[in-house]
C-alpha cells in the first residue's frame, strides 16, 4: 500500500488554491495598473478622417513620428491601400447575392475566388465559406453608398436570374459589363465598422 506524504492528496488542492489566489491577485493588480484613475475609457474623438492619439500631450517636434493615423489602417502591413479595382461581376455578386462571376483564368471554375478576394480586402479579414453571408451583409451597404447605381442593377440581376436559366446569367454578365465596365473601384471598410 502506498502512503501519502506532505505533498500528497491533502497538500495538492491547498497548493493549487493558493496558486490560483496569487494569480488572481496579480491579475487584478495588473488590470488596475493598466487603468489609472481619472482616465476616460471612451474612444478618442474623431477629427475628419484622422483619429487623434489620446496619449499625445503636445505637438510632436519636427522629424518625430506623427501622432495620427488614417482610420481603417490599424493592423495592415506595408502601406495602407485605400482603393482597389475589382472585377465588376465579383462586386455585383456581393451586392446582389447571385453568383454572376466569370472564371478569371478562363477555366472551368465559376470565379468564386474573386468574391472571397473582394470581401476579404474590404474587411481586412479572410472569410471562410460559412461566413460569406455575414461578410456580404457587412460590405453591401458600403458598396451601395459608394456606387448607388448598383442598387438598381441588383434588382435587375435578381429578376433576370430567377426568370431564366444558364443563358440568363450569360446575358446578365454581358449587360452589366457593358453598363459598368470591366472593374469597379472599392474602398476598405473602416476597421471600427468591421468588428
Amino acid at each position: 500500500m502506498r502512503t501519502l506524504g506532505i505533498g500528497g492528496m491533502f497538500g495538492k488542492p491547498a497548493r493549487r488554491r493558493a496558486e490560483r489566489e496569487a494569480l488572481a491577485t496579480a491579475s487584478a493588480a495588473l488590470i488596475k495598473a493598466r487603468k489609472p484613475a481619472g482616465v476616460d475609457p471612451s474612444p478618442p474623438p474623431l477629427n475628419g478622417d484622422l483619429q487623434k492619439d489620446p496619449t499625445a500631450s503636445a505637438p510632436a517636434p519636427f522629424g518625430s513620428i506623427p501622432t495620427t493615423r488614417p482610420i481603417g489602417t490599424a493592423g495592415t502591413k506595408g502601406t495602407a491601400m485605400t482603393t482597389k479595382d475589382f472585377p465588376t461581376l465579383a462586386v455585383l455578386s456581393v451586392t446582389s447575392g447571385r453568383l454572376v462571376t466569370r472564371p478569371a483564368d478562363g477555366g472551368g471554375r465559376n470565379g468564386i475566388g474573386q468574391l472571397y478576394e473582394v470581401l476579404g480586402w474590404m474587411t481586412g479579414d479572410r472569410p471562410f465559406t460559412h461566413q460569406l453571408v455575414r461578410f456580404r451583409k457587412k460590405c453591401r451597404p458600403w458598396i451601395l453608398r459608394w456606387h448607388p447605381a448598383i442598387a438598381e442593377a441588383d434588382e435587375e440581376i435578381i429578376r433576370r436570374c430567377e426568370e431564366g436559366g444558364k443563358g440568363a446569367v450569360a446575358g446578365v454578365q454581358g449587360d452589366m459589363l457593358e453598363r459598368f465596365g470591366e472593374t469597379i473601384t472599392l474602398r476598405k471598410i473602416p476597421r471600427e465598422m468591421t468588428v
